[in-house]
């Protein structure tokens, strides 16, 4: 864990509950507290309590972290993303294909970006605009209902 810490002094761990050896996050949580240049931010599908975290010394390590719950996107934000996901596309998509869309999708914040990525493949292999009569031919292929 300490040369872990020497060599990357800021680090990611997500999915934290996919971890078998728990005493090597046990180590690494550890290692970063006493340097104070280093920093962890980790990831996880639950609230610690909920992990099934076995380490009791890690598990109350991780209870009395700074934790921040991400929720999943309202309808507000999925229109939001898939505006911001078009633009960085450089794709100029007129409004009701985007509230079409955000009405229609898994609410992930992936989801998103990967059906803007699937959209805009696929708009150019048929070499159409994104409409909603062009997002209905394909929607299977979207995995839209």
């Amino acid at each position: 864990a300490s040369e872990i810490i020497a060599q990357h002094k800021h680090i990611l761990i997500e999915n934290i509950e996919t971890i078998h050896d728990e005493t090597v996050l046990f180590h690494i949580f550890n290692e970063v507290r006493a340097n104070k240049e280093a920093s962890l931010l980790m990831s996880a599908s639950a609230h610690p309590n909920h992990l099934g975290i076995r380490l009791a010394d890690l598990r109350s390590r991780l209870i009395s972290t700074q934790l921040a719950e991400l929720e999943l996107p309202d309808e507000e934000m999925l229109r939001t993303l898939f505006a911001k996901h078009f633009s960085d596309r450089q794709l100029k998509i007129a409004p009701e294909v985007i509230e079409f869309l955000a009405t229609r999708c898994d609410r992930s914040f992936n989801e998103v970006a990967k059906m803007v990525e699937k959209l805009d493949e696929l708009a150019l292999t048929h070499k159409r605009n994104i409409t909603i009569p062009f997002i209905k031919e394909i929607a299977d292929k979207l995995g839209l209902e």
